[in-house]
């Protein structure tokens, strides 16, 4: 399957930046990544090994419409894995060759914990914004307070 990102080149602040001619500066990246026909092809994709039992329930719905639904739904997952790996390669200013290399050895990340103490959340966001912004968040939440 082809895997198709696009970066749009920001500063620290996250502000885009434009080249020469006052358009964004962006770059764009292919790459042909195996992800498997169905659920079988993909457990195998990730490097999986199961007992005979999970298989043959993998075989029984790779071809069933829920099975096909479950595989293009990880499939997906993945997929936008694989596309924020890239920008952040691209990012980092690798060239196309570099970045092929990257994909070729890049493994399907397990995942975090889906939850998180929304003081984490909120420090993580706020990492991410200037001054300003942090300013105008408390103000928008200060209105609400009424």
């Amino acid at each position: 399957m082809i895997v198709e990102a696009t970066y749009t080149k920001r500063d620290k602040e996250g502000v885009i930046i434009k080249g020469d001619d006052d358009k964004p500066i962006t770059r764009s990246y292919s790459c042909d990544y195996g992800f498997g026909e169905n659920l079988v092809g993909l457990f195998e994709t990730c490097g999986g090994t199961v007992s005979l039992e999970v298989v043959d329930v993998f075989v029984a719905l790779a071809g069933q419409p829920a099975g096909m639904k479950l595989y293009y739904n990880a499939r997906s997952k993945i997929v936008v894995a694989l596309q924020s790996a890239i920008r952040n390669w691209m990012d980092e200013d690798l060239s196309d060759s570099e970045i092929d290399a990257k994909v070729a050895d890049w493994e399907i990340p397990e995942g975090s914990p889906r939850t998180k103490d929304p003081m984490e959340k909120a420090e993580a966001v706020l990492a991410n914004l200037t001054d300003e912004q942090i300013d105008e968040l408390i103000a928008k939440r200060e209105q609400a307070a009424g």
